[in-house]
């Protein structure tokens, strides 16, 4: 590709563009590579299938995403009034949770353990649960959904007297937090957020395994981490590969935990003006 193909591609979607393209290798290049390195009868692995080769490379990727890549996505939607928004679809923890203010800045949102998304079964006048013909059990609104939306501004003390929530008598410092507060139910695969958020756009940003339904023909790599995939999958098929001799086991083991550190040192990005600026001025005297 020459340099007037790669900038002036401009494509009808970002994923039409080769802008950054060049950081990258995709999983099925990995995998033809490790097949032409690793695979034959003069190498470690005389033999193994191609499906085996592209599970331990999938298992080797989220590995990566998870502790040395983490790169971070984000999901923007708008807060509806049943106070609930679904889980993005690759999903693996979030990193934070934010509602964007007319000035387009992030106001993080705190979750709140002390409540969660309960299931209420409906029930007779005998407190008995009502079931359907197939004999599930009749789901209806919890309590705790109906509070959550309604919230009340007031508490009584144990004079009777009044005092207002969130004042300094009254805070629960686990959420004291004014951009409001969510809870997650993995279960149901949904976000529930307090009601003083509704109408808000709420900002998710998550972590994900870096796989997402894709195929080794789209799945990407970036280069740093090129060698860690092959020493992974090469180690995990030696330890369930039967008739290998422990020293080679045990060889592999040791290069792959080598390789493992040093892909973690070149994607942490650590750059000396980042560290230089957050010194600054931690030496100056709090007056």
């Amino acid at each position: 590709m020459t340099d007037f193909e790669y900038y002036e591609n401009s494509g009808v979607s970002p994923k039409d563009d080769n802008w950054g393209n060049y950081q990258y290798v995709l999983l099925k290049d990995i995998i033809n590579n490790f097949y032409m390195m690793y695979v034959g009868d003069d190498k470690v692995i005389n033999d193994c299938k191609r499906y085996e080769v592209i599970f331990h490379a999938k298992r080797g990727l989220q590995e990566l995403n998870y502790d040395v890549a983490k790169e971070i996505k984000a999901l923007e939607l708008d807060l509806p009034d049943n106070l609930q928004l679904p889980i993005p679809k690759d999903y693996v923890n979030y990193v934070r949770i934010s509602w964007v203010d007319e000035d387009g800045k992030f106001r993080p949102i705190m979750q709140n353990n002390q409540s969660g998304i309960v299931t209420a079964y409906l029930q007779d006048n005998q407190y008995n649960i009502l079931f359907d013909n197939n004999g599930e059990a009749l789901e209806g609104t919890s309590t705790t959904e109906i509070n959550s939306k309604n919230p009340k501004s007031t508490s009584l003390n144990d004079d009777g007297s009044a005092y207002q929530y969130g004042s300094r008598f009254g805070i629960d410092g686990k959420t004291a937090n004014q951009n409001g507060t969510f809870i997650i139910n993995k279960n149901l695969g949904v976000m529930r957020f307090s009601s003083d958020l509704i109408g808000r756009t709420i900002v998710i940003e998550y972590v994900s395994d870096g796989l997402s339904d894709l195929s080794e023909n789209e799945t990407k790599v970036n280069k740093l981490a090129e060698k860690f995939l092959y020493h992974f999958i090469k180690y995990e098929i030696l330890t369930n590969k039967f008739g290998i001799q422990e020293y080679i086991v045990q060889r592999a083991k040791t290069e792959f935990r080598a390789i493992r550190n040093n892909t973690k040192i070149r994607m942490m990005g650590v750059r000396y003006d980042e560290i230089l600026q957050s010194m600054r001025g931690g030496s100056n005297w709090i007056k």
